[in-house]
């Protein structure tokens, strides 16, 4: 049996596709591989994607999904059929960055206990364009955090996977984060280890044509809208899931009402930070916050002390992007969040101007529709 699955969600990839598995192709280890592209268009076939007797030092097993149901679901698709070892991510339209990166996260399960192995990637349009218009790619670290997103650059143990049921989620924006989010809160208190290495091993085209960033861009390249936007709403949802599945299958871990109480706070910052950088959001933001607190801090970090609060604010404050001082505390803030009706749904919408909303819908991925499955059945 080969030692790593390689999962690929591919939708209208056909122009993106080859340099990717070309990326996998000049890997030290490909004898050790197995692909599984998850094809995320049921109007495309296999022969869509490959010319008759094309050929790859890996096998490859080509999945069609029944209907297109995101990223997430697609990877879905892919992880049900991974027999290896271990299984990896790579997204259809970028690269592995070096031809030993399958081999050093391989080697980053030093020993059974390790269930993630996690590396830096590299965002070709993570950083602001200068005057000229060019950018410089960034590496973004990796990030050990129960809030931390991206699948990027990280290799699982595929039984611990599957053990606990442990999947990306349908949502078309942070479904990385739910599952990385669960993974975190589970393994706390156990023996279960996440091994952060140095190295770089993800390319990550943040730029290319299916990517949200580049289709919600807009005269303000510097502040990408989906921050604020579907991204902010959906890593709540997303987050909120998490804590629910946590707390299912172990309602007695310490995470979870630490989670729900240091999220509460990271809404704080994400309201100012859209006033400050993107206003046409902060209602969205707010609206967020309370959702927040009346579905999940309430039911899950009541009991977490105010002092408790305040201190994960002011060790937040020391490392947020805020360029002014809030018009309030924390602790006021909150008082307000606790106190405030919430807006109805079609105002924060409202609020979204047209422009923006016109914007978003390019990526398929919207405030709106982020929104309405925040309040589904409340």
């Amino acid at each position: 049996m080969k030692k790593v699955g390689i999962v690929i969600p591919a939708y209208n990839a056909q122009k993106t596709i080859k340099a990717t598995l070309q990326s996998i192709a000049i890997q030290t280890i490909t004898k050790d591989v197995k692909v599984y592209i998850a094809n995320d268009n049921p109007e495309h076939s296999l022969n869509d994607y490959f010319e008759m007797g094309e050929q790859w030092p890996f096998q490859i097993e080509f999945i069609d999904c029944v209907e297109n149901g995101g990223p997430g679901i697609a990877r879905n698709n892919g992880l049900e059929q991974v027999q290896e070892m271990y299984v990896t991510f790579i997204d259809a339209d970028d690269i592995l960055f070096t031809p030993i990166a399958l081999e050093k996260l391989l080697k980053g399960f030093v020993n059974p206990n390790v269930i993630e192995v996690q590396s830096a990637f590299v965002s070709v349009l993570r950083n602001v364009p200068d005057q000229t218009g060019n950018i410089q790619p960034i590496a973004l670290m990796p990030r050990n955090d129960v809030q931390h997103p991206w699948v990027f650059g990280r290799m699982y143990s595929t039984r611990f996977l599957k053990d606990n049921k442990i999947n990306f989620s349908d949502l078309r924006s942070m479904e990385d984060g739910y599952m990385n989010c669960c993974i975190r809160m589970l393994i706390e208190g156990t023996n279960f280890q996440i091994n952060v290495l140095d190295d770089i091993a993800y390319l990550w085209n943040e730029g290319s044509e299916h990517s949200i960033t580049r289709n919600v861009w807009n005269k303000r390249p510097e502040f990408p809208v989906y921050n604020y936007g579907a991204c902010a709403v959906g890593s709540a949802v997303a987050f909120s899931r998490a804590v629910e599945f946590v707390s299912k299958a172990n309602p007695f871990n310490p995470s979870i009402s630490r989670t729900a109480a240091e999220i509460m706070v990271e809404r704080y910052f994400n309201y100012y930070e859209a006033k400050e950088n993107y206003p046409e959001y902060a209602e969205v933001n707010l609206f967020v916050a309370k959702w927040w607190y009346k579905n999940v801090f309430k039911k899950f970090a009541s009991s977490v002390p105010t002092e408790t609060l305040e201190d994960i604010y002011m060790k937040k404050l020391q490392f947020n992007g805020l360029k002014r001082f809030p018009d309030m505390t924390f602790s006021q803030w909150f008082e307000s969040i606790k106190t405030e009706y919430a807006s109805s749904l079609e105002f924060v919408i409202d609020s979204i101007p047209d422009e923006l909303k016109e914007q978003e819908a390019l990526s398929g991925c919207t405030t709106e529709a982020a929104l309405r499955i925040m309040t589904k059945g409340e």
